[in-house]
């Protein structure tokens, strides 16, 4: 299910297997998630979804993550927070990596990080956000003052843009309205949804406003 560098003595993938009564909601879910792109934007980036019930790499849990056509989702139950909402986010926040890998011409990376307070920097990546526990999802309003949704965005360019991707398709209460009122947070909304529109011309905002509520 890994690549063999996974395994390597310092990432040390692991993961265990869904349980069963979660199967059939987690199919559900990733298959309203796979609706919103386009078959060719499929059929040319992914390969496979596993979603698991846990998933760990360099010793530490991890909700999602992904390879080169690849993407992995933990699902351990509505019970502990393994919501629809949550695990299609997941999905887009994951997908939306390899299309970055896949597209890195299509996205302003420069015009990205004008947007940004002056003389701010990103952190040291995801991993290290998750071993300093700097990794908190939930709106922030004085970050989304200065461009950033949530604490897990500060950690590096691409987890900003993966968080912003995640609500684009599946919003959550509050977030064309933080958008609007952040003029900083808008200009990478539009950046988000640009670089998807080159993708294909199906995605607009008019298309983001009107799928991410399904």
């Amino acid at each position: 299910m890994f690549p063999p560098s996974w395994h390597s003595e310092e990432i040390n993938a692991r993961a265990e297997p869904l349980a069963e009564r979660e199967v059939s909601r987690s199919e559900q879910v990733i298959r309203v998630a796979l609706c919103k792109y386009p078959d060719r934007v499929l059929r040319n980036n992914l390969s496979k979804v596993y979603v698991l019930h846990a998933i760990e790499f360099y010793g530490m849990p991890f909700g999602g993550t992904n390879s080169s056509d690849m993407v992995y989702i933990s699902n351990q139950g509505e019970e502990k927070g393994y919501s629809d909402i949550y695990l299609e986010q997941t999905f887009h926040h994951e997908f939306s990596s390899i299309l970055l890998r896949n597209y890195p011409d299509y996205l302003d990376q420069r015009a990205w990080e004008r947007l940004n307070p002056k003389g701010f920097k990103y952190g040291e990546g995801g991993v290290e956000a998750l071993r300093k526990g700097d990794d908190s999802l939930i709106f922030d309003e004085s970050l989304n003052e200065r461009g950033f949704l949530n604490q897990y965005a500060l950690s590096d360019f691409e987890n900003d843009f993966n968080t912003i991707v995640e609500y684009l398709f599946k919003v959550d209460e509050g977030f064309w309205v933080i958008m609007e009122r952040n003029s900083s947070l808008k200009g990478k909304v539009m950046l988000a949804i640009d670089f998807y529109h080159q993708i294909d011309p199906k995605f607009t905002l008019d298309y983001f406003k009107e799928v991410s509520s399904r």
